[in-house]
């Protein structure tokens, strides 16, 4: 009387051997197979059931060979499953116990069971590990879409992005705009946009229309305080050499000195005239007034 070889089995009473069929293995004297694990590669039946699927592939309980694992998914040896590819990770190679994965680089993306990491859209950002990008929020930077800290800059003074949109477009003439902006501020009546950053008020002597970058000076006759929208034409008695007027109008003409509506200087008076509050001084020849 013989054993039955590994592969094989009899029960009692039955004198033959029977082949293990499909998913099942036994060892020398076997009266009967067993069911062939999970992670175990049992293609050959006088194996006892000891050899692992190899990194890469699975086998479920009772099967006998080893499946490699669908695109998307991984395995260590002995698997008797495949595990879906994180989000955020790189799945390329399916033979890895999951330890060995490694995060998708900032800029980059994937999401649940791809093997790939793919390249954010232009106007997204992502950090590393991501399994989405994000859209770029108004007011930053995202030309470089990998983010490597807390999220991407922002827009630097005198530009602008709106949501979305990847880079900063730099404020058109007569606008400004603060750091981190969502659009650009037209500038003010009264007001140098001239760096557009910021809007300072127009010196006296000077002014700006609506939508001007710049400050214009008054022409002569004229006068403004600061942060003018206009010039005011310089009243009769003024004296308006000096167009910036710090108060709130010009100062008087002095003594002996006079202007008309619009006059840029005061004038000389005339001999034998006064200008307002002064005495009038009559020139006498032999003892008449003339």
């Amino acid at each position: 009387m013989t054993d039955c070889p590994p592969g094989s089995f009899s029960p009692l009473g039955v004198i033959d051997c029977t082949g293990c069929e499909a998913g099942y293995y036994s060892a020398a004297g076997s009266g009967s197979c067993t069911q062939c694990p999970g992670g175990k590669d049992c293609t050959d039946p006088a194996s006892n059931g000891t050899v692992d699927c190899p990194a890469g592939t699975y086998s479920p309980v009772g099967v006998a060979g080893c499946s490699s694992c669908q695109t998307g998914y991984y395995s260590p040896a002995g698997a008797s499953s495949c595990t879906q590819c994180p989000a955020g990770k790189n799945c390329t190679d399916p033979a890895d116990d999951g330890s060995g994965l490694t995060d998708c680089p900032a800029g980059t993306y994937s999401p649940l069971g791809v093997i790939d990491c793919t390249g954010c859209e232009a106007g997204y950002y992502s950090s590393a590990g991501s399994g989405s990008c994000i859209q770029c929020p108004g007011g930053k930077n995202c030309t470089d879409p990998a983010d490597s800290g807390p999220g991407p800059p922002d827009c630097p003074a005198g530009t602008f992005s709106p949501v979305g949109v990847a880079g900063c477009t730099s404020c058109q003439a007569g606008y400004y705009s603060s750091a981190g902006s969502t659009s650009c501020t037209e500038c003010p009546a009264g007001t140098n946009c001239t760096d557009a950053g910021s809007s300072t008020q127009c010196p006296a002597g000077t002014y700006s229309l609506q939508g001007i970058a710049e400050c214009m000076p008054c022409q002569p006759g004229y006068f403004s305080t600061t942060g003018s929208a206009n010039c005011t034409k310089c009243p009769a008695g003024k004296d308006c050499s000096d167009p910036a007027v710090t108060g709130t109008e010009p100062p008087d003409c002095q003594a002996g000195y006079y202007s008309l509506l619009g006059d840029a200087n005061c004038r000389n008076c005339s001999l034998g005239t006064s200008s307002p509050g002064e005495i009038t001084y009559v020139s006498m020849e032999n003892g008449k007034s003339p």
